[in-house]
């Protein structure tokens, strides 16, 4: 009784109370990062690996058992799951709950750079992954137009660069399209009749596309650095090369091979609307605004004419932000809307000043919320932002019947 005695003995400090709690809550509210999911960690780490053409019971013995002796060594390691197919190895490392997963996800990368030295050479390198939801795809920008797939494959890959620059964007990986390379088309006749083989060119190409480090040349008080370059810009450059002298005879690449600038074998396809298009995967970081980096994207490539040149098209699909932003808006009507309901029924029955007050403790009660959630770390999510409608109806509910019994009494 003491405490509410002081209260109402103090209605200035109270007064000053609820504005710092109105200023605090506001400010809390407007920085909390929106999402679409929390940040779920999954004590699973999850180990892939390809070994083409071997069967089986090999890869069995030669990559899983290696990778699995590693492993088990590990510290918090609840269970061990592995799966040997033809041409791969699948391994599930279950950890405790209590572990920190990117101290584990660590680990293993460490445990299997040493299994790897004991597998055969012409391995592939191992897939090391974990399940993390908040950093699914959140938004797909899609590139179509009519200037071909290598141009609109350039235009996505300088769009992912300065997407990649935004705070909070985690990465912006580009998917379809086909890129440029040189290939050398070699004749084995022709190379078995001067006495070659494909290393001789391999070797050659290899020693010649390079650029050198020539040291560095101090000229008074400034020192330069000496580069010699030697990488090709035109397929023309490797026609020239002689592999072999003969005598007084040279046998060019273009003797025993056709070298042309065309386009490397595609490994990924995308399509919007049945058409070809090349697509921007953007992912963010644990805890960033979604919100704001979609927001962001969209501002960079609206009316951009030095990103999107003329006859290229930018859609976008699968924008997570628009599910958060309704979500909100949802929880702001449902604020308001209950502030005007509860203040007009109870202002008919309990007067003006009664129904005030259970009116303010509506975004009151939402202010405290925020400014807590904000100090926890929490970022305003798809469950918290739930949970906030629901526990909408219960602050009401509580709210009159406290009102209502103080009117009473």
């Amino acid at each position: 009784m003491k405490f509410f005695q002081a209260v109402v003995n103090n209605k200035i400090t109270v007064y000053i109370l609820t504005l710092i709690i109105i200023v605090i809550g506001i400010t809390s509210y407007v920085s909390l990062p929106r999402e679409a999911a929390p940040s779920i960690k999954i004590p699973y780490v999850f180990i892939a690996t390809v070994y083409p053409g071997v069967s089986p019971q090999d890869i069995e013995n030669l990559v899983t058992q290696e990778i699995e002796k590693e492993v088990k060594g590990i510290s918090g390691v609840k269970k061990i799951t592995s799966v040997s197919r033809e041409s791969f190895s699948s391994i599930s490392v279950e950890f405790t709950s209590d572990i920190v997963i990117e101290d584990a996800l660590q680990k293993v990368r460490d445990r299997v750079a040493i299994a790897k030295t004991k597998m055969p050479a012409d391995i592939e390198e191992p897939s090391i992954t974990e399940i993390n939801f908040s950093e699914l795809p959140m938004l797909y920008v899609n590139v179509t137009g009519n200037i071909g797939l290598w141009k609109l494959k350039e235009t996505a890959d300088k769009i992912s660069d300065k997407i990649e620059e935004f705070p909070g964007v985690l990465s912006a990986d580009v998917v379809g399209g086909i890129e440029r390379e040189v290939k050398i088309d070699v004749n084995a006749d022709k190379l078995f009749s001067y006495g070659l083989s494909f290393n001789d060119i391999s070797n050659k190409i290899s020693s010649e596309n390079l650029n050198i480090p020539g040291g560095s040349v101090d000229i008074g008080k400034s020192s330069y650095l000496v580069r010699v370059p030697g990488e090709y810009k035109e397929p023309e450059n490797i026609r020239d090369l002689v592999i072999k002298n003969i005598g007084d005879n040279k046998i060019y690449i273009r003797d025993v091979a056709d070298v042309t600038y065309g386009y490397a074998d595609r490994k990924t396809f995308s399509r919007e609307d049945g058409k070809e298009s090349v697509t921007v995967i953007v992912k963010k970081r644990s805890g960033a605004n979604i919100i704001e980096i979609a927001d962001k994207v969209k501002a960079l490539l609206n009316n951009n004419k030095e990103l999107v040149p003329d006859g290229v098209n930018i859609s976008f699909t699968g924008d997570n932000s628009k599910f958060i932003l309704n979500t909100v808006h949802e929880l702001e009507n449902g604020i308001i809307t209950g502030v005007l309901l509860v203040g007009m029924v109870l202002f008919f029955f309990m007067g003006f000043k009664n129904s005030f007050l259970v009116a303010t403790s509506i975004p009151l009660s939402f202010m405290i919320s925020f400014a807590v959630l904000s100090m926890m770390g929490i970022t305003l999510n798809m469950i918290v932002l739930f949970t906030l409608i629901i526990v909408l109806g219960i602050i009401v509910d509580d709210a009159i019947v406290v009102m209502e019994n103080i009117f009473r009494l």
